[in-house]
């Protein structure tokens, strides 16, 4: 399990949190198609969720689905 604290930022309408580097490599390999299913607490809420990672300027980010 891959634990890791982010803060939620938009670009543009997609709402995403970049993703440390430590974490990228554990993340990548479970990858299904792109994609990597994940859960975890937003605002004191617990969620789950299939997000898509993608390379930027900034490093990985994961970009979640529109709540």
């Amino acid at each position: 399990m891959v634990h890791f604290t982010a803060t939620v930022q938009l670009r543009g309408p997609n709402p995403f949190v970049a993703v440390p580097t430590t974490a990228v490599a554990e993340l990548l390999p479970l990858a299904e198609h792109g994609r990597i299913r994940v859960t975890g607490t937003l605002r004191g809420t617990e969620f789950n969720a299939t997000v898509m990672p993608v390379s930027g300027p900034d490093g990985t980010s994961c970009i979640f689905p529109a709540a």
